[in-house]
């Protein structure tokens, strides 16, 4: 990957319930500001990370297409719980859609809009968040 355009870095991400400042890592291949629509990779588990969805920065390689990859709260290296296992109450899908959403506002995708792909666990999610916004499967949104 060294020969392609890398950004990595963290946000911050105010998790409802965490007790303690989180922060969300995240991976960019690709430069956001082409006229390409990006793609979110959203990885299983959950508990997994991003790792293995690498083998998708060959959309940018072959076709120009920017990837986000991510790794979701409680995984790789964002903020993890360890005392909050087992706690059905923070652990809930709310939690990862906001997350999520927060990621896409921080990285400016939305208005251009972004695709979403995701892998066992991460596709439930893909699912989850097309289903609450209808509206943006008109503009903006790609699933």
């Amino acid at each position: 990957m060294t020969d392609l355009p890398v950004t990595e870095g963290e946000i911050f991400f105010n998790a409802p319930g965490a007790g303690k400042p989180c922060k969300t890592w995240y991976k960019i291949v690709g430069n956001l500001q082409s006229s390409s629509v990006p793609l979110i990779a959203l990885h299983g588990g959950p508990g997994a990370g991003h790792n293995y969805l690498l083998s998708l920065t060959d959309l940018y390689r072959d076709h120009g297409i920017p990837v986000i990859f991510y790794d979701q709260i409680g995984c790789g290296r964002s903020t993890h719980f360890q005392e909050k296992m087992g706690d059905t109450s923070f652990w809930t899908f709310d939690l990862y859609l906001a997350e999520l959403d927060n990621l896409i506002d921080h990285l400016n995708v939305r208005e251009k809009g972004f695709y979403l792909l995701g892998q066992s666990w991460g596709g439930v999610l893909t699912g989850i968040y097309a289903s609450l916004r209808p509206k943006g499967l008109q503009k903006g949104y790609y699933f």
